[in-house]
């Protein structure tokens, strides 16, 4: 089962990403984060931390997770950055959205009112996908533990 973390909501939206107008780890942040990075001009990505927030070891910095709880006026800009910065860089939105709406509907760690709340704007895409990032970031972190391989020994 996959949780509704930063990790698995990023994950999903990059798979989407057309190899055409795909960016690398910290241009996909600037990107979703425009309105953040533009209203706070002394923060700056560092490559090796946007790669711990997208790889599930390490949380995503407090300072963006305050800014879009802080008001609704910011997590309606997080909806215009995924209109306009995301959506255009994906080959299938709508496999996309349900992808996400799936992740959210099959983490049995949210509770039932906080999914209807989470899923009420899957018709109004960007404002979903906005609710879903916020709600992940805003998450007690919890480090993903890579998981080993099994080996196969020749007996």
């Amino acid at each position: 089962m996959n949780k509704c973390n930063f990790k698995n909501v990023s994950a999903t939206i990059d798979r989407y990403i057309s190899e055409a107008k795909r960016k690398n780890q910290v241009e996909f942040l600037y990107s979703l984060f425009n309105f953040f990075i533009l209203s706070s001009p002394n923060f700056d990505f560092d490559n090796g931390r946007v790669c711990k927030w997208l790889n599930g070891s390490a949380a995503v910095s407090p300072k963006i997770i305050k800014f879009y709880k802080a008001k609704k006026e910011n997590a309606e800009h997080l909806a215009y950055d995924i209109c306009n910065y995301i959506f255009p860089c994906l080959y299938d939105k709508e496999k996309m959205l349900q992808e996400l709406y799936n992740l959210v509907v099959c983490d049995e760690t949210i509770s039932d009112k906080k999914r209807l709340t989470l899923i009420r704007n899957y018709n109004q895409g960007e404002f979903f996908v906005a609710d879903v990032l916020i709600f992940s970031l805003e998450r007690k972190f919890e480090k993903e533990i890579p998981q080993r391989k099994e080996v196969k020994r020749n007996e």
